[in-house]
């Protein structure tokens, strides 16, 4: 479980070359080769991340429970989102630290 944002910062690549970066101050991005390039504002309490303000989402909230070996892996579950191109996205692969 994450303890605090700087264990979950940075460049992370799933083995289909999804790529989501989550910025200290609270953005993300989010780019797959199944859909556009996505970005917003992220959240993190405790092993929650909810991801909100994504255009292409229409305004839908998401959030999944996050584990992390910080600067190492990145695992997403859990959704309970309605954005179907960003639920697949964040949770068809585990991330790995992009260094």
């Amino acid at each position: 479980m994450p303890t605090k944002v700087d264990d979950i910062t940075g460049i992370w690549r799933s083995i289909h070359q999804n790529t989501l970066e989550l910025r200290r101050n609270g953005t993300f991005v989010l780019i797959t080769s199944v859909s556009e390039a996505m970005a917003g504002d992220y959240s993190l309490a405790q092993d929650q991340i909810t991801l909100f303000n994504t255009k292409t989402c229409g305004g839908a909230q998401g959030t999944y429970r996050v584990q992390v070996a910080p600067k190492d892996r990145l695992l997403v579950t859990e959704p309970d989102d309605a954005c179907a191109p960003r639920r697949r996205g964040l949770t068809s692969d585990p991330f790995v630290y992009a260094s």
